[in-house]
């Protein structure tokens, strides 16, 4: 069954930057590999989770060639491709609908493409996705990352990421550990109206991250259930000063390691919130 939004994020070759939603051939496994017919995907390369990966970082561990395109030759293109289909939105474009891991992707790459078009309805998994990144800072803020899981190291020690994706729907997150980590990071965007009611750990999330200092006291922090989840989530964070006493955490009785957030402004930690 397709994803009630598939494709919305998609804009499509020649679209003007606007968003339409995408046939359900688009999303047809049997399709991996042909240039797309159908409203959405039209002109676009359909691409699949390996495929995508063989071309992108290709840090220590990762597999990709670094070239953030599928071009004819290349070991992992369709035998009958004629053109170079780009990751960045150039009228060659690849449509993601039917990828379903994206983690570590750009890994300590200096890629700073535009794909913010990207169809990402049915990923999972962004994991480590622009970790270690020194030049990507393009607009994401549209993406639908409603079926994604796991943003664990996302965005860590990425060096120019500052976008706004406070609209991204949130609400099936399980962990965001070390999402934001490192003094590398310099990310202060509104991310306070997050639905985070289903995250079940937050450790590391701004650890050592000099930049962030935004209103998230009143995220549901509810679904974690360890004072380990919360280990060292604000540790050596310069910047940050916000109010975190409302949280609901009276189900952890022990303070967790080096939260790192004033006496004052700290959660109730095994106490009913104030608030």
């Amino acid at each position: 069954m397709l994803p009630e939004t598939a494709g919305y994020t998609s804009a499509g070759s020649g679209a003007n930057g606007a968003p339409e939603a995408a046939a359900e051939d688009c999303y047809d496994p049997d399709n991996i590999g042909q240039v797309g017919e159908w409203s959405g995907c039209e002109g676009m390369l359909i691409v699949d989770d390996h495929m995508l990966r063989e071309a992108a970082s290709n840090a220590i561990g990762i597999r990709g060639d670094d070239s953030f395109n599928v071009a004819p030759g290349d070991a992992y293109a369709p035998e009958n491709l004629t053109e170079t289909f780009t990751f960045e939105q150039d009228g060659r474009d690849v449509f993601t609908g039917q990828v379903v891991n994206m983690s570590s992707l750009f890994r300590d790459s200096d890629m700073d493409l535009d794909i913010g078009y990207w169809d990402t309805s049915r990923v999972e998994s962004m994991s480590h996705m622009f970790r270690g990144t020194t030049m990507f800072n393009q607009d994401i803020g549209s993406w639908n990352v409603t079926s994604v899981i796991t943003m664990e190291r996302m965005f860590d020690s990425a060096e120019a990421f500052n976008q706004d994706i406070g609209g991204w729907d949130m609400s099936n997150v399980r962990v965001l550990s070390s999402m934001f980590r490192y003094s590398g990071s310099v990310f202060n965007q509104d991310i306070g109206g997050w639905d985070t009611s289903n995250v079940e750990a937050f450790n590391h999330m701004f650890q050592r991250n000099n930049a962030f200092n935004q209103d998230i006291g009143g995220w549901d922090v509810s679904s974690a259930r360890d004072d380990s989840d919360f280990a060292r989530m604000f540790e050596n964070t310069d910047a940050f000063d916000q109010n975190l006493s409302c949280w609901d955490v009276e189900h952890i009785e022990e303070v967790p390691t080096v939260f790192g957030v004033g006496v004052d402004d700290r959660p109730r930690w095994g106490e009913s919130p104030p608030c």
